[in-house]
């Protein structure tokens, strides 16, 4: 399965009608700071730690049932939690209704495909769509400058699929196909259902409800069913919960990564037409009063971000928020470990009259909360010799004795990923390098590099709608760690 995708030129149509989710706000494109990298940051350095990664909604419609079903192979029902990867490489940023937004294909190491109106559709043909369908992460950065994340699978009908040659891989979220029909799937990172919108030749959008019902026979409905005359209006056949049949297939990921490389199995039906997931009939409203409801495409239909209709005071906070959590990452990206002495052992050398060289590296600062460090190293040649030393109790041991003829430190860095803040270090003065207790068993050299260190924002940090741009920047001065090498 690709990637996955939903829509854009479904903006557009909200733009020309004169409708948007509630509150518009202009972002010039020209000033976008939040691209690939920077989202490939945040999701490694913030998402990746926090409690949203880990969760997962068990009761989702987009996980597979794993009781009381056969169709199920064994290590598919033991493995509810599948893995995503996003697709950094094909990533592509963008501006829509004042969001900033980064979207990619994405991967799963189980993935499951939902496949509404295909229940009296054969495996073969529900095998097809399912390999159409596409899979994206979308990264949304609202205008308080809080990222989230959205889950988005876009579904073709057999028919839309068909007329593409099975290859639907020109429709994302930002921009579908003006003659699609399927459904745009929307949830959370925990497989939450966020929104699911039916389309219809690219220009009708209709919400529809998905749920969970299993052992429920599918024409026993929800409250609407004791309506018989409802029940008949619904879909011609009195069904209210319509089966949603299931197809999965599990990838093993050869090399994890940016870039995973997996090896798929063929797709397998996961679910039965007598327990699973089912689509609520928009006649049968019962539970689901929306179910049906003709709406127009945004972010706010689909994602359920950038709905605010928020001013005055509330905009005045929302603006103050983004510039204190903005600086607060600044703030922790320059942050570093207090100085430390580190104690660096050669490794073992022969004694003899042939002196022993080498090579260490080693850090001269890092920072305590990110993942950049200051590195250097130090050239070092001693002479090892050993001798008698005849013990109290009349017994014999060979003592060593180092010399050491030279000990340089050089070529001190900067090792970071600079997306979103950048560094640069320059050493200060040269290298403080002294040899102690030469000459004896107990020989070993200090070492220290001092330096400064300048971090500042790569670009500014916009949030139009507040009239904020910010960019940031701190010089510190950096006495270094001390290193103590001793011979071996």
């Amino acid at each position: 399965m690709g990637g996955g995708g939903a829509f854009a030129s479904l903006l557009l149509t909200s733009l020309i009608m004169g409708v948007s989710c509630k509150r518009t706000v202009d972002v010039d494109p020209l000033k976008q700071s939040f691209n690939v990298e920077q989202a490939k940051e945040w999701y490694y350095g913030d998402f990746k730690k926090s409690d949203d990664y880990k969760t997962l909604n068990n009761n989702s419609v987009f996980l597979t049932s794993h009781e009381g079903s056969n169709l199920l192979s064994n290590h598919v029902a033991a493995a509810p939690n599948s893995k995503k990867y996003p697709k950094w490489s094909l990533g592509e940023s963008y501006v829509k209704e004042g969001l900033e937004i980064v979207e990619m294909p994405l991967l799963y190491d189980k993935t499951v495909v939902l496949l509404p109106g295909t229940e009296n559709t054969d495996l073969n043909a529900k095998k097809r769509i399912a390999n159409a369908s596409l899979n994206k992460v979308v990264f949304i950065k609202d205008a308080g400058g809080k990222i989230n994340v959205r889950l988005v699978t876009i579904v073709p009908t057999l028919e839309y699929a068909a007329s593409k040659g099975y290859d639907i891989s020109g429709n994302s979220c930002k921009n579908l196909d003006s003659n699609f029909s399927g459904y745009i799937m929307s949830r959370k990172w925990d497989e939450t259902t966020v929104a699911i919108l039916k389309v219809s030749n690219g220009k009708k959008y209709q919400k529809r409800s998905f749920t969970r019902n299993s052992n429920q026979p599918v024409n026993s409905g929800k409250s609407a069913a004791s309506n018989s005359a409802q029940n008949s209006a619904a879909n011609g056949t009195g069904e209210c919960l319509i089966w949603v049949p299931k197809v999965y297939k599990v990838c093993v990921v050869v090399a994890e990564g940016d870039e995973p490389e997996p090896e798929c199995e063929e797709w397998g039906e996961a679910e039965s037409p007598t327990q699973g997931t089912f689509e609520v009939n928009p006649d049968c409203l019962g539970d689901f009063p929306d179910t049906g409801e003709e709406i127009e495409p945004n972010p706010c239909t689909l994602y359920q971000i950038g709905c605010d209709d928020t001013g005055g005071e509330e905009d005045e906070s929302a603006c103050e928020t983004a510039e204190a959590e903005y600086r607060a990452k600044f703030d922790s990206y320059h942050s570093t470990v207090p100085e430390m002495i580190t104690e660096i052992n050669a490794p073992t050398g022969s004694a003899g009259t042939a002196p022993v060289v080498g090579r260490i590296a080693w850090t001269v600062v890092e920072a305590s909360a990110r993942n950049w460090r200051v590195e250097a190293f130090s050239d070092y040649e001693y002479i090892k010799t050993s001798y008698m030393v005849i013990l109290p109790n009349g017994g014999i041991t060979m003592q060593p004795e180092y010399d050491i003829t030279r000990f340089v430190s050089f070529g001190s860095h900067y090792v970071g990923s600079n997306v979103l803040f950048e560094s640069i270090w320059t050493p200060i003065g040269n290298p403080l390098t002294q040899i102690l207790y030469n000459r004896s068993p107990n020989a070993y050299v200090t070492s220290r590099i001092s330096g400064s260190l300048s971090h500042r924002s790569r670009t500014a940090f916009v949030v139009a709608s507040c009239g904020l741009s910010l960019f940031l920047d701190i010089t510190v001065t950096i006495p270094g760690n001390e290193i103590r090498f001793r011979p071996n």
